[in-house]
Order: structure tokens, then C-alpha cells, then sequence
């Protein structure tokens, strides 16, 4: 009886601190420990509410034909934990989004099967005013076989803007 009501302390700890610091750490190929993909997010404040900033995130990466794994209103994130992609991601090349070095060829991202992670995190600052994060990470791994060890990836910053760039104007729209 007293290890379940220790148990029961743990988990309920556990799940207090998870509601109090949003975090996802993952294993991404090419990186040689899990990544805390918020602490890699670029920051943006959006003169919005925490829930009409969520929608439009949400609606955003559905638009760009993200596909969404996780989707947690309650602590604000939304995003994919990994996709594999060849050559483009949400409607452009790679290469826009991810460095992953190059080659002969050309640059990696664009040639190379490559693992996304990207997650947009939404804190309210206040009623009417929101903190948007958004984070992108990646691995690579060559397509012509397995002689070459993957390579980490790591943002330009180009889907972390146009994601916002998004979600800018979708708020601007006029409300029904």
C-alpha cells in the first residue's frame, strides 16, 4: 500500500511538472542525444488570444500539408514528431528549411531522405496577446545506401517565419 501511494506521489508529480514547462524531447537521426525541440523554437508575439492563436497555427500546418501527430490544445502544441521527406516539405524544397550540408550534387536536404520534427507552442502572455514558438529539426540519411552515417540537420529559419507569416495573415482574415 505505501510503494502505490508513493507511485501515485511520482506520477502526480510528474504529470504537475509536465503541465508547468511544455517540453518534447526526441530522438532526431543524426543528432547524437535527444533534442528539447522547444528550446530550439524561434520566438514570435502575435496580438491574438492563446485559443484563436492555436486554430490558426493548427489550420496552418493542415494547409501546408503537415501531418500532424500531436495535437495537445491544453498545453498548446501542435506538429509532427517525424516525417520522412524527399525533396520538398510544405509546398518548397527542403533546403529552404533545413541545412544538412552538401554534396557533389548538391545540397543534402534536397537529395537525401531527410527526418523532420516541427512544432509550434502557444503560451498565452495575456488575454489578448500570445507567445507563438515554432521549431524545426531534422536528420539526413543517403538514399544510395548505408556508407555514409546520417547527418544532423538544423534550421535556416525559413519555416519558422513562414509558418508565422501564416499565421499572421490567417488572423487578419475577417471574422465571420
Amino acid at each position: 500500500m505505501r510503494q502505490l501511494a508513493l507511485l501515485s506521489l511520482v506520477l502526480f508529480g510528474v504529470a504537475t511538472a509536465a503541465a508547468q514547462n511544455v517540453r518534447v524531447r526526441i530522438g532526431v537521426l543524426g543528432h547524437s542525444a535527444p533534442l528539447a525541440v522547444d528550446s530550439l523554437a524561434s520566438t514570435f508575439d502575435v496580438a491574438a488570444s492563446r485559443g484563436a492563436t492555436f486554430a490558426a497555427v493548427a489550420a496552418v500546418l493542415a494547409e501546408l500539408k503537415v501531418p500532424i501527430d500531436t495535437r495537445d490544445s491544453v498545453r498548446g502544441m501542435v506538429g509532427v514528431m517525424r516525417i520522412a521527406k524527399l525533396r520538398t516539405f510544405a509546398g518548397a524544397p527542403i533546403s529552404r528549411f533545413l541545412s544538412c550540408g552538401s554534396g557533389i550534387i548538391g545540397a543534402n536536404a534536397d537529395n537525401w531522405r531527410i527526418y523532420i520534427t516541427a512544432f509550434a507552442f502557444v503560451d498565452a502572455k495575456d488575454s489578448a496577446n500570445t507567445v507563438l514558438r515554432v521549431a524545426m529539426v531534422g536528420g539526413a540519411e543517403d538514399i544510395q545506401g548505408s556508407s555514409k552515417d546520417p547527418v544532423a540537420c538544423g534550421s535556416t529559419g525559413g519555416f519558422e517565419n513562414f509558418v508565422f507569416d501564416r499565421v499572421k495573415q490567417r488572423l487578419a482574415w475577417p471574422k465571420p
